[in-house]
């Protein structure tokens, strides 16, 4: 990099690595606009038409006001409020969430970057189980710096087994200083297999965080797309899991959940995501304080019409049983044909071995 631009020392080395991966990046959302499947991003077009008419109907009611200024410290109350109403509904929640438990980011990648600056100084690490969506990593060091520890040969059929606590301890005694580690950080269902973690498996993994004083980050950003309707591969929230019992399985002001526009409810354009921590106002506002203001009072009219539509119930209920049919179509076939494939619960991909003998 070009010292004479001007460049700040630690702007150089980021700018260098990161810009040519989002320029490729940018390439493959152009040509997914071009064609009707695009395969290489992952993108939820099912619920599109629902969501449109609820969109449509709210952007007529833009008033004089919402061209002024964004209001409310962690976003609008009406939109906070209307997101801790789907969560008291939607994730069984212990403890009641309410409307200043939550804050609002342009998108879950910003929520990461602002929650893991918020907990983490540079130098410190995470524990990351394998395998694990490639853009966990840019956004663990556009600007907070740390560390990925992850597990190793772990195999993608056994990615919520129970076997993953003994993976996340053997990553644990394999980091290179582990008074550096700070957060665990799972996403339930998984990315990106779509497999999910049952209660009993989340809370030794709550427990494991307990005893060393850790995070836990739950990235739940496809809980609606869960499927399968068997009960040992349902979504369970983290959320459900703690209380302020001593029963709990960790405190819960070391448990924060983040859920997005992007993915379940087919709005990656929006930018819209929250933070859900339910006893932590601390790193709630440390999270949140570089994303002051930056969210559209259109993107808040769109998603508070969406969170209080009384359709919302059946919008979801027809999600999953496109998925699921359109699951149950894609299986047949690979089967039919030979293919080998790992099955899912959630999510809108199916990972399978087209080529045969394939190593890579």
């Amino acid at each position: 990099m070009n010292v004479k631009a001007g460049l700040s020392a630690r702007s150089r080395p980021k700018v260098a690595a990161f810009i040519p991966v989002l320029k490729n990046v940018d390439k493959n959302f152009a040509v997914g606009s071009e064609i009707d499947v695009d395969m290489a991003i992952g993108e939820n077009w099912l619920i599109h038409q629902p969501l449109i008419g609820i969109f449509k109907q709210a952007l007529q009611d833009i008033a004089e006001k919402d061209l002024n200024y964004p209001l409310g410290v962690g976003g609008p109350a009406q939109v906070l409020a209307a997101f801790a109403w789907f969560f008291n509904q939607s994730f069984s929640p212990s403890i009641p969430i309410e409307p200043d438990h939550v804050v609002t980011f342009s998108g879950a990648s910003t929520c990461l970057d602002g929650l893991l600056y918020a907990i983490c100084d540079e130098g410190d690490s995470i524990i990351l189980p394998s395998p694990f969506w490639a853009g966990y990593v840019p956004f663990t060091e556009f600007r907070v710096d740390v560390n990925i520890v992850t597990t190793i040969d772990f195999p993608w059929r056994s990615t919520t087994s129970i076997d993953i606590v003994a993976a996340v301890n053997k990553a644990y005694f394999s980091a290179q200083d582990t008074t550096r580690i700070k957060v665990l950080l799972m996403a339930n269902p998984h990315n990106p297999t779509g497999h999910c973690y049952s209660a009993s498996v989340i809370r030794e993994l709550m427990v494991f965080c307990k005893d060393n004083g850790w995070h836990y980050i739950s990235d739940e950003i496809y809980a609606m797309s869960s499927f399968r309707k068997e009960e040992e591969d349902q979504f369970t929230s983290t959320i459900s899991l703690v209380s302020d019992n001593k029963e709990s399985p960790m405190d819960p002001s070391r448990l924060h959940v983040i859920c997005s526009m992007s993915k379940d409810w087919g709005s990656p354009g929006l930018r819209m995501a929250c933070l859900v921590s339910p006893r932590n106002c601390p790193v709630l506002e440390g999270s949140w304080i570089s994303n002051y203001m930056q969210i559209s009072n259109l993107n808040n009219l769109c998603v508070t019409a969406l969170l209080h539509s009384p359709n919302l119930p059946s919008i979801i209920n027809s999600l999953r049983h496109q998925l699921a049919r359109n699951y149950g179509w894609l299986t047949e076939a690979l089967s039919r044909w030979g293919i080998e494939y790992i099955p899912t619960h959630a999510r809108f991909h199916v990972f399978a071995r087209l080529a045969k003998n394939a190593q890579s």
